[in-house]
């Protein structure tokens, strides 16, 4: 019955809100073998773009949800956070100032196998999603990047070294960066933000941004940002002005002994 009525729920909210999406939704629901086929640079070509100046955005089955009119657990849905998000989806090419993060894996993976492990519901949305609205002849990077324990010293360290690092998080981020002596970078200043819905002071924590970025020069900084949809409006909405990277869970991950490739990889924990 509970699921009767969370399917009912669904199609009214999309059959009035996103038509389109609800009718390619149904297509693909039943068929075991959907699976989308994108452009993907190599982790090596990702670093070379990052060193260039490029910006990092990702987008998950979280910011797919806010798309879609849903709430989040840590950011209740803005119409402002889903136009902006659409905004950087459709802009998109791979001549941008910035590179779009996709999940691979449920691009990749066969309806029938992300049944098998319980994330069809959350995961074909985010492929109806690519497949009706995301520009196919771009490239992408695998918006777990950042969640691969190697990547950042293994391709970013030297990098992110020669920067004045601007770290935009919550609190308990924050101090899991400042407690771990392993992490090289020293020249560092820090922006806390609010443990949830980021979104609501948005504007202040822009205003922080652009007031250390002046302090350090455009140049010379650059903006590692963990607060959820708010910090992928943060990153579009400077481009320009700083380099932004939307590193997530990274931050709370880097160069530590704690391994979060199944954050990445689902199926890795069940094999």
């Amino acid at each position: 019955m509970n699921n009767l009525f969370r399917a009912f729920r669904y199609i009214k909210l999309h059959l009035f809100n996103n038509p389109r999406y609800l009718f390619f939704y149904g297509l693909h629901f039943f068929d075991p073998n959907y699976t989308f086929k994108a452009n993907f640079y190599s982790r090596e070509d990702f670093a070379h773009l990052v060193e260039e100046g490029k910006t990092v955005i990702r987008l998950g089955d979280g910011e797919v949800h806010l798309m879609n009119r849903g709430d989040l657990g840590f950011q209740e849905y803005n119409p402002i956070l889903r136009e902006k998000m659409l905004s950087m989806i459709r802009a998109y090419n791979d001549s941008c100032q910035y590179i779009l993060g996709f999940n691979i894996i449920p691009l990749e993976s066969p309806n029938s196998a992300l049944r098998k492990i319980n994330l069809l519901n959350s995961w074909l949305p985010s492929k109806v999603y690519f497949d009706l609205y995301f520009n196919k002849k771009a490239k992408y990077v695998d918006a777990s990047v950042f969640y691969y324990n190697e990547v950042i010293p293994k391709y970013l360290e030297k990098f992110l070294l020669s920067k004045h690092l601007i770290v935009v998080s919550r609190s308990g981020n924050i101090s899991a960066f400042k407690d771990n002596s392993s992490i090289p970078f020293r020249d560092v200043s820090f922006i806390e933000t609010l443990d949830e819905h980021a979104f609501r002071d948005y504007s202040q924590i822009k205003e922080k941004v652009l007031q250390e970025v002046e302090k350090y020069g455009k140049d010379n900084a650059l903006v590692l940002v963990s607060c959820g949809p708010a910090g992928k409006v943060l990153a579009y909405d400077l481009l320009g002005q700083v380099q932004v990277l939307d590193i997530g869970f990274g931050i709370e991950i880097v160069y530590s002994d704690k391994k979060i490739d199944y954050i990445a990889n689902p199926f890795l924990v069940r094999k």
